[in-house]
């Protein structure tokens, strides 16, 4: 006790000696400027952390006395975990603040020092502090003088700061001055923290956010100083009363000071709770969680309503009644608090009081003035709206039918007494979605009425006997400027807008906390913890995590049975010790995601892995403390790691890694998992070992706990007769992770390993991601679209969102909230009236729903059952044969939905496009796990870099001159057309429905999770909407910002050493799809501009319409070839440009744009789309947010287009004319000749220059160690070119160089081209082969279909310009090579079949050949020029030309249509002498007349239909009135659904014509062929004679259609020579003779078939052959068992060849006749195999005996 007094007062010595140094001090002026006093300098150090440094910089210049230590803040004890797993304190004696530690405990003789101050000093405790205290908690000491010093206990808070407080206290004498003038409370303190808090309102140089927190932060502050004051004043009044006490009760009775310190108590509670909500964050937790929630709970009080309603006879201005009010009754007169007045309408006006008192003083002022007309105020009842009432029902006899035609309200007005006018009134009426059929009301009912309806009738009301749909009505109406509720902007009372970002006092135009989450102004006002503008309000939480682990001995069935059993009980996370192995990496499906890190060392193996089996648990790896043999995963702070240690390897490198984690977690929860090989009695092993000694050392060193805590063992096996059995399967936890392990338990369902599995759950709280893995969030499979419609208009009403408003919208901040208003609605739509998209653990298979498969699942199940019961054995064989037949049909059902699906996935809804398809599954299948870069600091410090390297910041301090002019020129720009509005281009309905309908419905969304099929719903049902905002946008040269946000999935790129670099990503944007609309409307402006008056160069190939890589690559090969026929020297130079897309420079943008006159109100528009721009990612549950300024988004409609603006600059420069440069994108190409070495080294140093100088203008730089130069010649000993040195290094010339995915080699014969696209077809097919293994089975046409669709256009790919490598003898051996174990794997034939053989069955063309073919076709469609019958024809291919039409030609095709006076019959016919087209013309029933011509046979039906109606169409216009309606009438739907394509890009240049030509008048109908028509039969006679009579043609461009089909038949006939004339493939010659033959086998191959059409199978020729027997002899005697034996002679087969003879009679077609002799070649083989079965067993059973003969002997 004394010393407690002893340290108390000397502290309070050393806090008044303190004081008195800190104003007398010359040092610490700057701070003195701020704080006077030392107390305030106290007091700030808890405001802001700044004001630490500067007490700190003060404290050590200041030259106190040696014995004077200044006071430092009281550590929180150390807490620990008690067995209820709360914390207690630890019991250890008081801690002194000093840092002296002789000072610490004073000697015992020392007497102790008095003081007049009470030290009032936080401790936390265990307990919350209660308003009831003894004498313990008030813990008071009386000591010899009287004094009393207590230490009173505060509840702890939550940001576990200190509250500490001196009071004076008086002893029995008047206060001195001085220990007046240390008190913490005095008036000059007050006004000094006032002072600071207007100074601090009014700075305008520091964040909002900051300003926010030192304002609460100084309120707070006022109100302690105030709380103190008080304390203060009521101390000196008990000094008085302590005064006139006698001074014998002074020691014994301290009543009355023990009543003020329980008082200073509850006030300090008080103030406490106070702290705790005005924080640093000023938001209670205790409040509700939603707005909604605060109006319940408003609504639940049930205050009483303290309004009177005044009204005046006769008035109807409620701004007279108050004024004449405002003349008679002055409240303030008469005592009345007025609390809130409100204008009604009809002329009343309501005053509303703070206390009943109050109101009735009024109401009894107003009764006495006979002007005035007093009512009370009342509750109005609720509004409830009907949808879809009938027209013909009128408006006022909605009431008296609701209340007629329904009993439950009917009797309740009865039982209630109330009549029909006042509990029911019409308020209001809107239109309706039919406004022809229904009509939507108001209703305003008592709350009865309102519950009967909406509770009891379930919102359905009999008006007229036809049900109508009620619900609530939303009372709420937002401002726009406020963003409050109950009122309009117009009638909004803030003078300053609020942003509705982030809530603060700005336009939304200029907010600058964008980078920050968004905030609702609304849930801030009512003090809502954490709520956000988003649809979800919280984050979703995980509440367990349950997790299972195993060591499956590299064992791949036990891997299959743990991860069954983790899916069959929800496991989240499989931690696997030496998973199964194959190549050095886990073979584990990469749909169950395995974590692990892939060895550097070949010889190396994984060890240790975990999968994630929970979808919604995104982890990454921590690359820095990862190795094969220890994983360690971060899952959003749960550090999970999988570790396994070698039995015979030392365990130091593992306990090294250990304590890395330990050290990398830093008090965050994570455990450890996996096979420590150790064994120690403290995890329960029979003995210790060496590894168990150590790994004990290291768990305890890192404080860890050891969570074993079961007798059975973790591995259990049988090794010879001895069991073995240890616990070295271990799991570690942290201290904090050890008290959320639950249920940890070893199991024994799993039987395939030696070891046994353990399992456990973790209760915690996993966050998931802000941003979910995808951003497709609805299924609209099964939507009801027309109630999505109906509730999306409700919304967008709610929000008074319609075209004629968006059409006056004069300011971008209006246009902003219109958007986010219109958003808002659509995902409140879809939230209402959708599904969420479902992301379940498992998923079932696409053919799991046949109806067919079912029913056969069913018929099996029947039968299996039946058999079970069945006893009659005669009738049980029967149902075994037909449940094999069911079995049969089962596997053959499967395999077809598999082909079936396969071609879904590979082809989608028709041909186009497959390899992309493919490829995008084949990167599924190869997913590389998230890691953290090894030089980061974890996960987001790895997310910031990424966003930091592939999105740089354009800094203007670097900027060069060139582009510091250049910047200051768009600058100039900017200022001189701010303000000014041109006119615009408007968008056409009909323009944005082909821009959103020809998007692909598998794009994904972006930031606003809209599907391309939710945009296309909005442009059906709300196009004038969509219309009105994307006008606004044009009109306003404004993008809206909630557009500009792009959603970035960082994508690895395949193929690198490492993935710890920024490079080794790429970006994918995923912008909205209605922000792309906006982007195509804005390229459509902007081409159509560069096309009519400044085009793009022509040397630019990428992204431009017409033109492809082959284009390219041909135009290269052409420039070199030509070059080097003339002798010339020629070098090939590929650039590269660093990050291109990602560094496009803005100015240098919008300067290109001003040099190319672009219109004013687009490059306003441009500049707003590129300024402000925003990126989010999620990689791997890591939440990223960056602002960019600088490159375009890749995944953008205008990043291609900007990038070919960007580049054109450097085309369009004037070259010298040996050089020839060519682009790609950013792939820039260039050909560089000359006569002579040196010449040629000049010039490529020129071009590099160049090419340099443009980079620096531009703001992008050139990778020089990318940069290629090839010098190219075929000469055996090629001229040296002299070095070339640039920037101080000498450039490296080399052999060969990769243009567009082609290999340009030295010599220009692209051998080196071939064998790269042969080793990659190779690796690309094994990967095919072990993706299409799990999912659809290896049969023969799937095999063949992912040939086709993947193997072929890798190895054809480019083959027009080095088609020429395949006729090289070795090139096409090799390529036969790479073919034949193709095609013997679709045929299923044996290892030995011949190329030719296996090829020919399988109607796969040998490669040389089909290289041979596709580069025919690609060079006819890249120079539209083919060579056939003796002429160059011109190739029918869409040119590059647009469609510019306003109104599309009116097409029927199938719907009921009109005809008109003046019809045109089309109509063509195919001969072998041409193809007859023409057309006939009637005038009612009049023959007019008919017009024909003649096309070649090359061309196609399809050219033919269209080039009549253009000839149609043109006579039409030419001989007839615009005005006359005409029908067009042709019976090709093929072409009526051409012309009517959506994209234009895809109409040919017939159709193009068409649809331009073709004026409103006129209508193309479809209509079917009537053959017995005499106007059809007659035409039909003209045609053909002008077919076969007509000279010449009218038209002659042959379509690429008849192109591929003449080089197929062209490529047959080549195959067919080789096949015959090959050395190889005897046995299938003798059957086929012809390649032909054989190919029709194809539909029907399979492994019986092979054999019999190969030869290669249980035939005695192929067994003598290949040395297998001796004896070829058949089992019918014949001396050679061959195929042509089996087929024609053999005794054996007889009955077979009969049975086909006669079938093959009965049967005509020829399909069926091949299928049929298909059966007999299979029932061959299959006969052979039975007999060759057979004498095996003879032979082996023979065998036997004679092994049992000669034992017996």
């Amino acid at each position: 006790m004394a010393h407690e007094i002893c340290e108390k007062t000397r502290k309070i010595i050393m806090l008044n000696n303190w004081s008195s140094y800190y104003e007398n001090d010359s040092a610490g002026t700057t701070i003195k400027t701020l704080c006077p006093h030392l107390n305030n300098a106290r007091i700030l150090q808890n405001m802001h952390p700044s004001a630490t440094a500067i007490l700190d910089h003060w404290a050590s210049s200041s030259s106190l006395l040696p014995s004077l230590k200044i006071p430092t803040k009281r550590r929180i004890p150390t807490m620990l975990r008690g067995k209820n797993g709360k914390f207690k304190r630890k019991q250890s004696s008081p801690v002194d603040v000093t840092d002296n530690p002789k000072q610490q405990r004073p000697n015992s003789g020392t007497a102790p020092s008095t003081s007049n101050d009470i030290i009032i000093e936080d401790i936390t405790e265990e307990e919350p502090a209660t308003n009831q205290m003894n004498d313990q908690q008030l813990g008071h000491i009386q000591t010899d003088n009287g004094s009393v010093i207590s230490s009173i206990h505060e509840e702890q808070v939550t940001d576990q700061r200190q509250i500490t407080t001196v009071i004076e206290k008086v002893i029995g004498s008047p206060v001195s001055d001085s220990a007046r003038n240390s008190s913490y409370a005095k008036e000059t303190d007050i006004q000094f923290v006032e002072l600071i808090l207007k100074e601090t309102m009014q700075m305008e140089n520091i964040r909002e956010d900051t300003k926010t927190k030192l304002i609460v932060a100084l309120k707070t502050v006022r109100g302690l100083q105030a709380e103190v004051s008080d304390l203060r004043n009521k101390l000196i009044s008990a000094e008085q009363q302590l005064a006139s006490m006698p001074a014998n009760r002074e020691k014994t009775n301290n009543a009355a000071i023990y009543e003020q310190l329980k008082c200073m108590k509850e006030t300090i509670d008080k103030f406490a709770k106070k702290f705790e909500a005005t924080s640093e964050n000023p938001i209670i937790e205790t409040r509700s969680s939603t707005f909604a929630d605060v109006v319940k709970k408003s609504v639940a009080n049930k205050e009483p309503l303290l309004g009177t309603v005044i009204s005046m006879p006769n008035n109807e201005d409620a701004e007279q009644t108050r004024r004449a009010l405002a003349n008679k009754i002055i409240p303030a007169a008469h005592g009345i608090v007025i609390k809130e007045t409100a204008a009604l309408s009809k002329g009343k006006f309501m005053v509303k009081f703070a206390t009943e008192d109050n109101k009735k003083k009024f109401d009894e002022l107003v009764r006495k003035d006979k002007d005035f007309i007093a009512e009370d105020q009342r509750k109005r009842n609720p509004i409830i709206y009907l949808k879809g009432v009938r027209v013909d029902i009128k408006k006022e006899d909605i009431p008296d039918m609701i209340g007629s035609f329904n009993v439950l309200i009917k009797n309740y007005m009865e039982e209630q007494n109330l009549e029909l006018g006042n509990c029911m009134e019409i308020c209001f009426d809107r239109r309706n979605k039919q406004p022809t059929k229904f009509w939507n009301y108001g209703l305003r009912v008592d709350s009865g009425i309102r519950d009967i309806i909406i509770n009891k009738m379930s919102g359905r009301v009999n008006i007229d006997y036809s049900y109508v749909h009620a619900e609530d009505l939303n009372p709420l109406h937002q401002c726009y400027n406020c963003y409050g509720f109950h009122h309009h902007a117009a009638d909004c009372r803030e003078p300053q807008p609020v942003c509705p970002y982030c809530a603060d006092a700005h336009d939304f135009a200029d907010c600058p906390n964008r980078r920050n989450e968004p905030a609702c102004i609304n849930c801030y006002k009512n003090r809502i913890k954490h709520t956000v503008s988003t649809m979800d309000n919280h984050r979703q939480t995980v509440n367990q995590i349950k997790f299972a682990q195993l060591n499956t001995n590299h064992s791949p069935s036990a891997t299959t049975a743990f991860i069954n059993y983790c899916n069959s009980k929800n496991i989240d996370i499989a931690i696997i010790s030496e998973p199964p192995i194959k190549q050095g990496l886990p073979n584990i499906p990469n749909r169950l995601c395995p974590m692990f890190v892939a060895p550097v060392d070949n010889n190396q193996r994984v060890r240790a892995c975990m999968c994630i089996l929970n979808p919604k648990i995104q982890p990454i790896i921590i690359s820095h403390l990862s190795t094969p043999d220890f994983i360690v995963c971060d899952f959003n702070n749960l550090i999970v790691v999988s570790v396994y240690a070698h039995p015979v390897d030392s365990i130091i490198p593992i306990l090294n890694n250990i304590t890395n984690v330990a050290n990398y977690a830093n008090g965050r929860d994570f455990i450890i998992a996996g096979d420590m090989n150790a064994n120690n009695r403290y995890w329960g092993a029979d003995y210790n070992d060496k590894h168990g000694d150590e790994l004990l050392a290291a768990i305890i060193q890192c404080n860890l706990e050891v969570m074993n805590n079961s007798n059975k063992p973790t591995f259990d096996t049988i090794r010879g007769n001895n069991r073995l059995t240890s616990h070295i399967d271990l799991t570690l936890a942290s201290m904090s992770t050890s008290n959320m392990i639950n249920n940890w338990h070893v199991i024994d369902d799993i039987q395939m390993s030696d070891h046994r599995a353990i399992v456990f759950d973790i209760n915690k709280n996993y966050e998931l991601p802000k941003i979910p893995p995808s951003t497709v969030r609805w299924n609209t499979s099964d939507a009801d679209w027309e109630t999505w419609a109906q509730c999306l208009e409700n919304h967008l009403n709610d929000y008074d969102v319609s075209p004629s408003y968006i059409e006056n919208i004069e300011y971008v901040a209006d246009l902003d909230a219109t958007v986010n208003a219109f958003i808002s609605s659509i995902r409140w739509a879809c939230e209402e009236n959708l599904v969420k998209y479902n992301r379940n653990r498992k998923r079932r298979l696409p053919w799991s729903r046949d109806d067919e498969l079912n029913r056969l699942t069913n018929e099996q199940k029947k039968i299996y059952r039946k058999i079970n019961k069945c006893y009659n054995q005669v009738r049980k064989a029967q149902m075994i044969d037909e449940y094999r037949n069911l079995r049969l049909e089962y596997r053959k059902r499967v395999e077809t939905l598999k082909e079936i699906q396969l071609r879904k996935e590979i082809f989608g809804v028709n041909d186009n496009d497959h390899y992309q398809r493919m490829c995008r599954l084949l990167k599924n299948q190869k997913i590389v796990p998230a890691r953290t870069f090894s030089d980061s600091n974890g996960p987001q410090d790895t997310v910031d870099t990424l966003l930091k390297d592939l999105f740089p910041d354009d800094v203007i301090i670097n900027d060069t001159t060139e582009q510091a002019n250049v910047r200051n020129m768009v600058d100039n720009w900017k200022q001189e057309h701010a303000g000014i509005r041109n006119g615009f281009n408007p968008v056409s309905t009909l323009e944005l429905f082909n821009i959103i309908n020809k998007t692909k419905n598998d794009k994904a969304p972006g930031y606003d999770n809209f599907s391309p099929i939710i945009c296309k719903k909005i442009m059906a049902f709300f196009p004038e909407t969509l219309v009105a905002i994307m006008n606004a946008c044009l009109r306003l040269s404004y993008f809206p910002y909630v557009w500009k946000i792009s959603v970035v999935k960082i994508i690895p790129k395949p193929g690198r050493p490492t993935y710890d670099k920024s490079s080794s990503y790429r970006p994918i944007g995923l912008l909205p799809i209605l922000a792309k609309a906006l982007e195509a409307v804005m390229a459509n402006r902007i081409k159509s501009h560069l096309e009519a008056n400044c085009p793009l160069s022509v040397y630019q190939y990428g992204f431009m319409q017409c033109r492809s890589t082959e284009h390219a690559l041909l135009k290269l090969k052409t420039k070199i070839e030509t070059n080097l026929k003339n002798k010339e020297l020629v070098a090939l130079v590929s650039l590269d440009i660093k990050g291109a897309f990602n560094n496009a420079w803005p100015p240098g943008i919008i300067k290109q744009l001003i040099d190319m006159a672009i219109p004013t109100y687009m490059i306003k528009l441009m500049i707003n789309y590129m300024d402000d721009r925003r990126v989010i990612t999620n990689y791997s549950g890591v939440f990223g947010s960056k602002s960019t300024n600088k490159g375009t988004v890749q995944g953008s409609i205008l990043g291609p287009l900007l990038w070919n603006i960007v580049i054109d600059g450097f085309l369009k420069n004037r070259f010298p004319p040996n050089m020839h440069i060519q682009a790609y994108a950013d792939d820039i190409t260039a050909v560089v000749v000359s006569k002579k070495p040196d010449d040629l080294a000049i010039s490529i140093k020129q071009l590099l220059t160049m090419a340099t100088s443009w980079c620096n203008e531009n703001k992008l730089t050139l990778a020089s160690e990318k940069t290629t130069v090839v010098p190219i010649s075929r000469k055996i000993r090629p001229v040296p070119i002299p070095a070339i040195n640039i920037n101080g290094h000498d450039l490296v010339f080399s052999d060969e160089a990769k243009v567009l995915g082609v290999i340009i080699d030295k010599k220009m014969d692209f051998r080196s081209h071939l064998r790269y696209a042969i080793t990659k077809a190779t690796k690309i097919y094994r990967q095919l082969l072990g993706f299409a293994r799990m999912k659809y089975g290896l049969g023969s046409k799937i095999i063949k279909r992912l040939y086709e669709s993947i193997i072929v256009p890798i190895i054809t790919y480019g083959c027009a310009i080095w088609c020429r490598a395949a006729s090289y003898v070795h090139m096409q051996k090799e390529l036969r090579q790479f073919q034949r174990p193709i095609a013997q794997l679709v045929t299923k034939s044996y290892r030995t079949a011949a190329f030719v053989s296996t090829t020919a069955i399988a109607d796969m063309v040998p490669l040389y050949i089909e290289i041979m073919e596709q580069a025919k076709v690609s060079l006819a469609r890249i120079t539209r020029k083919y060579h056939h019958g003796g002429k160059d024809l011109i190739v029918d291919i869409p040119d590059e030309t647009r469609v510019n039409v306003t109104t599309y030609p009116v097409i029927y095709h199938g719907q009921s249509f009109a005809r008109t006076y003046c019809q045109v019959y089309t109509k063509i016919i195919r001969t072998r002498f041409g193809i007859g087209c023409g057309f006939q013309l009637f005038n009612g029933t009049y023959f007019i007349g008919t017009v024909t011509h003649r096309l070649p046979t090359f061309c196609s039906n399809l050219q033919a239909d269209l080039f009549v109606i253009l000839k149609a169409v043109n006579f039409c216009k030419e001989k007839y009135s615009s005005t006359a309606p005409i029908t067009i009438l042709n019976n090709n739907i093929g072409a009526i659904n051409h012309i009517k394509k959506k994209d234009h890009n895809k109409l040919s240049n017939l159709a193009k014509q068409i649809v331009e030509s073709t004026p409103t008048n006129i209508s193309i109908i479809w209509i079917r062929v009537d053959r017995s028509d005499e106007k059809q039969i007659k035409l039909k006679k003209t045609l053909k004679s002008a077919a076969r009579v007509r000279p010449g043609f009218d038209y002659e461009q042959i379509p690429m259609v008849t192109v591929k089909k003449l080089e197929s038949c062209a490529s047959h006939v080549i195959w067919d020579r080789q096949y015959r004339f090959d050395k190889y493939g005897t046995s299938i010659k003798t059957i086929c003779p012809n390649v032909g033959d054989a190919r029709q086998f194809w539909p029907y191959i399979n492994f019986w078939l092979t054999q019999t059409l190969t030869g290669h199978g249980q035939f005695g020729e192929y067994l003598k052959r290949f040395g297998f027997i001796d004896d070829p002899k058949c089992p019918c005697g014949h001396e050679n068992q061959s195929v042509l034996h089996m087929i024609n002679e053999c005794q054996l087969s007889a009955r077979l060849r009969n049975d086909y003879m006669v079938t093959k009679r009965n049967v005509t077609n020829p399909a069926e006749r091949i299928r049929i002799t298909a059966v007999l070649y299979e029932q061959l083989a299959m006969l052979v195999d039975t007999y060759r079965n057979n004498r095996h067993r003879e032979n082996s059973s023979q065998t036997n005996t004679m092994n049992i003969d000669s034992n017996q002997l």
